[in-house]
């Protein structure tokens, strides 16, 4: 019963009064649908890439790019943020950045150089997670003085629910011809991106 009560006490219970949250609720559907696109789109590399003319090896690069750039601009946002506190802005400029290189990447994919691929990708990378410190900032911000484990818990678990739900639409987009190109997937994530644009203009930021 102790443990129960524990439990509900530090988990269940922080998490209803986040739910009730309108603000939350909206950043956190902005945040795991953000987090699945990411995830969902380093799951699928190899599956966009290799239909288009690249080799293993690139889209195992672009991967590094994606990543390495992301930690860069997870640091770089994480830093502005603490000194700024201006989470409306540095939410949305990364926001915007990533929704232009999907759609550059969409648009250009297959008549892209390497070096260019290598560019886009990073500069995808750097916008993508330099969201992730704003949101789990700004979260801990509006739902003061709910713990901020609870609302950083939360959004992490529903990003990754949403991820693992992502990598399954994303492979049925899949064209089921030869060469099995994944226009439909890449232009689909254009569209959440967009949407993500959008849903960012309900978040206040109190």
């Amino acid at each position: 019963d102790e443990k129960v009560s524990s439990t509900w006490e530090l988990i269940v219970a922080p998490w209803l009064a986040l739910l009730r949250d309108t603000s939350f609720v909206v950043l956190l559907v902005l945040f795991s649908l953000g987090f699945a696109a990411f995830q969902g789109y380093i799951t699928v590399l190899n599956s966009i890439l290799l239909p288009e003319g690249f080799t293993t090896n690139q889209a195992g690069l672009v991967g590094v790019c994606v990543i390495g750039a992301g930690l860069a601009g997870a640091g770089v946002s994480g830093a502005l943020v603490d000194a700024t506190h201006r989470y409306k802005l540095l939410l949305v400029c990364p926001l915007v950045g990533t929704l232009g290189t999907q759609i550059w990447i969409a648009l250009r994919v297959g008549r892209m150089s390497v070096a260019e691929l290598y560019a886009c990708s990073s500069v995808a990378g750097f916008c993508i997670l330099a969201i992730l410190p704003v949101s789990l900032e700004l979260a801990a911000e509006i739902t003061f003085p709910v713990p901020e484990f609870a609302s950083n818990g939360l959004m992490y678990a529903c990003g990754t629910l949403a991820s693992f739900a992502m990598v399954f639409v994303l492979d049925a987009m899949q064209d089921p011809r030869p060469p099995h190109a994944m226009t439909r997937a890449l232009w689909f994530l254009c569209g959440l991106w967009a949407a993500l644009v959008a849903l960012s203009a309900f978040v206040r930021v109190t």
